[in-house]
């Protein structure tokens, strides 16, 4: 039983804690030999020196006002220097109140803003269509992730996949991990992921993800709810996740409420 595991479900305690474990999840990232990690008062960035820009960028914003503007500068100058794009992520815990509007300002292009959604682990409805084809395999190989990678990734070209496999192979995605990855296969054809991540105080759902020819037939039902199961067999009572507009219709069915938002900002480089 994970016994600091968050129980309430104030909708400021539930939107940080989703912010901790994107923080968390991405600083995992951080931590590769390849990559860096700049901790600096009041923000936390990073680059793993991929060319997908959801591997680097800005995951914590904590500043006065009159500082926002120099420190978009200078991260800016780092990126446009080592010819990286990036992402800057603005949760429920960035500060000023404004700092999306400042990087709108800086040219930046806000790119979405998802509802930051809950769901009681022990009161979810697992009453769903889900596909009886469906196996969902726990990705503990090489072979599984690099399967992983091209459902999840399936728009992306095979460089820019190759470089999440190395990205994601040096997390050694063992039973230890807080990083969890779940591939779904049909008939041995993988066609959908999702993943689940173990942070302090809750668990948190990302790319959950299902090939569109398999659309409509219970299988991101199926690969969601798999992951929750997961998540309150750990001992977790909250489950996390911001919602894309396909999945919210499925995420309020399961149970999921909203209680914040989540924007994610580029510029082009």
């Amino acid at each position: 039983m994970n016994t600091i595991a968050l129980q309430d479900f104030t909708p400021s305690k539930v939107s940080l804690a989703y912010d901790a474990n994107h923080i968390a999840e991405r600083t995992l990232f951080s931590q590769l030999p390849q990559a860096e990690l700049h901790d600096e008062p009041g923000l936390l960035w990073y680059a793993t020196g991929s060319d997908a820009d959801s591997f680097n960028g800005v995951l914590q914003t904590q500043l006065e006002p009159d500082r926002l503007s120099p420190a978009i500068g200078r991260v800016c100058a780092y990126f446009q220097q080592r010819r990286l794009p990036f992402l800057w992520f603005v949760g429920p815990s960035s500060r000023p109140d404004n700092v999306g509007q400042v990087l709108e300002d800086h040219g930046f292009i806000r790119a979405e803003t998802e509802p930051v959604m809950a769901v009681d682990l022990f009161r979810m409805n697992t009453n769903l269509s889900v596909s009886s084809r469906l196996i969902i395999h726990r990705v503990r190989t090489h072979e599984q992730l690099l399967q992983w990678l091209r459902v999840c990734f399936s728009d992306c070209s095979e460089e820019l996949i190759q470089q999440c496999f190395t990205l994601y192979a040096g997390l050694h995605l063992d039973q230890h991990s807080p990083l969890r990855l779940y591939l779904g296969t049909i008939d041995g054809e993988p066609v959908a992921t999702s993943l689940l991540f173990c942070g302090m105080e809750a668990a948190s759902l990302r790319n959950i993800f299902t090939l569109p020819h398999y659309r409509g037939q219970g299988v991101g039902a199926a690969m969601t709810l798999a992951a929750l199961h997961e998540a309150r067999s750990c001992g977790y009572r909250i489950g996390l996740l911001a919602a894309t507009s396909m999945g919210s219709a499925l995420y309020y069915r399961i149970g999921f409420q909203a209680y914040g938002t989540f924007s994610v900002y580029y510029v082009a480089i």
